[in-house]
C-alpha cells in the first residue's frame, strides 16, 4: 500500500472514530452489556438445540453402554462419590474440575468403561487438552 493511500486509510478511521466514537469502546461496551447471553454456558442457539439434544442423549447412551456394573449399587455409589468429589474440589479451589475417563469412552483404538478405576479428576482446562485421548 503506498504511504498516499494508507494516510487516507487512516484519515477515514480518524473521521469514523471521532463521528462515532471509538470502535474498540463500542465493542467492549457491547461485550459487557451481552455478557450474559454471549458466554452463557446454557446457551444454546435455537437453531442448534435438536443437534444439542442428540448429542447430549447420545453421549448419555455410551456412558450406559461402558456402565457394566449398573446394577451393583456399592460401584454406582463409588462413582457419584467421584463425581461429588470433583464437585467438591472445584468448590474448595474455585478452579473449574470434571472428572475424566483414563481410558476413553470411546476412543479410537480401545474404548474404556464407565468404573470408578477407570475415572481421575482433573482441571476442566486440562481434560479438554487431553481430548479423546487414552495418556498412560
Amino acid at each position: 500500500m503506498n504511504p498516499a493511500a494508507r494516510e487516507e486509510l487512516r484519515a477515514y478511521w480518524r473521521d469514523y472514530d471521532r463521528k462515532r466514537g471509538s470502535r474498540s469502546d463500542y465493542w467492549r461496551e457491547h461485550y459487557h452489556k451481552n455478557a450474559s447471553y454471549l458466554y452463557a454456558s446454557r446457551y444454546v442457539r435455537p437453531k442448534y438445540k435438536a443437534t444439542h439434544r442428540r448429542s447430549k442423549e447420545r453421549r448419555r447412551l455410551y456412558i450406559e453402554r461402558a456402565n457394566i456394573l449398573r446394577d451393583n449399587n456399592l460401584v454406582q455409589a463409588d462413582i457419584e462419590a467421584v463425581y461429588s468429589q470433583a464437585r467438591a474440589v472445584t468448590a474448595e479451589t474455585g478452579v473449574a474440575h470434571s472428572v475424566d475417563h483414563i481410558v476413553p469412552l470411546r476412543g479410537e483404538m480401545v474404548c474404556g468403561l464407565h468404573v470408578p478405576w477407570n475415572m481421575q479428576i482433573l482441571t476442566a482446562r486440562d481434560n479438554s487438552i487431553k481430548g479423546n485421548r487414552w495418556d498412560d
